[in-house]
């Protein structure tokens, strides 16, 4: 009986560890301003992090790394928009805010920063 709990706590704690390993960190790039600025697109994020879209584990961070604040990621129709953490103005300064523009489509967010 010991040795069953054991293998299945085991096992638990191996899914929660992957689950944790696949989360990144991903920075609203717009692919050095020239993207087509959709969430959806993985381009359109920093190349440090994993090549897709945010994920439900992910962090995103959107800062105002760009002179014209409308260069946010834009939601919209067909998009489902989801982060862990959504870290809006990472560093913003005074004269340029971070966006985020949505159209329509959901953001699930598991907290904001």
């Amino acid at each position: 009986m010991s040795k069953k709990v054991f293998s299945l706590i085991s096992f638990v704690l191996v899914l929660c560890l992957a689950g944790n390993a696949l989360a990144a960190t991903l920075t609203w790039d717009n692919d050095g301003g020239v993207g087509d600025r959709l969430w959806s697109n993985a381009a359109n994020w920093d190349k440090t992090g994993p090549a897709s879209a945010p994920t439900a584990g992910d962090t995103v961070v959107i800062d105002d790394q760009y002179t014209d604040a409308s260069n946010g990621p834009i939601i919209q129709t067909g998009i489902d928009a989801v982060c862990n953490i959504l870290n809006m103005g990472a560093s913003a300064s005074p004269s340029v805010e971070a966006v985020l523009t949505m159209t329509s489509g959901p953001l699930t967010t598991g907290g904001l920063v």
